[in-house]
């Protein structure tokens, strides 16, 4: 593998200079091959270096709108969405392509990408989720109230026991004074 990546690790870095329509298409068909077949790339080696070159090439959301013209289409049939091309679409979609998802009404295909958005698209998104958003927000909400709850409870436990202990330790000192 070493050495594929030796071989493939340049064309890689010509992305930014070569990237027109033609490799935005191909790079919307590797997405949909992922997907069909259920790749999922670790996250070192020459996957995320060729993912690192689309994001630096395609400036303008091609790729992303490409692809999501496609499952409007419905050339996919019944897609199977798998969280790592929807990550990979998320990183590579700009606020115009999001916006062209609202203008489109993808309800359903923007409350698949929105439990992955942030930011500006994020908030854009957000009256088209279906509550989406408004619900993992709530969830990440009572999330951190209950992760804060727990520390308190913790620490009050700890400084019931210090307290127990030190009270525990003057009464024994005490009956010591007084016992000799």
């Amino acid at each position: 593998m070493i050495r594929a990546e030796a071989y493939v690790e340049p064309i890689f870095e010509l992305l930014p200079q070569f990237f027109d329509a033609e490799v935005a298409e191909l790079c919307a068909d590797l997405l949909e091959r992922f997907e069909a077949e259920h790749i999922y790339s670790d996250r070192s080696g020459v996957m995320p270096k060729l993912l690192n070159g689309m994001q630096d090439a395609d400036r303008e959301g091609q790729i992303a709108r490409i692809f999501f013209e496609r499952v409007l289409a419905g050339r996919q049939g019944l897609r199977h969405p798998l969280y790592y091309v929807d990550q990979i679409l998320v990183s590579l979609m700009t606020r115009e392509t999001a916006q062209w998802l609202v203008d489109k009404g993808a309800t359903e295909l923007i409350k698949e990408l929105a439990p992955y958005c942030r930011g500006e698209i994020r908030e854009l998104f957000r009256p088209h989720s279906g509550g989406v958003i408004d619900a993992q927000d709530a969830g990440a909400k009572a999330y951190r109230a209950e992760e804060s709850s727990q520390e308190s409870r913790e620490k009050n436990t700890s400084r019931i026991s210090r307290q127990t202990r030190v009270e525990e330790l003057s009464r024994r000192c005490a009956q010591g004074f007084l016992g000799t």
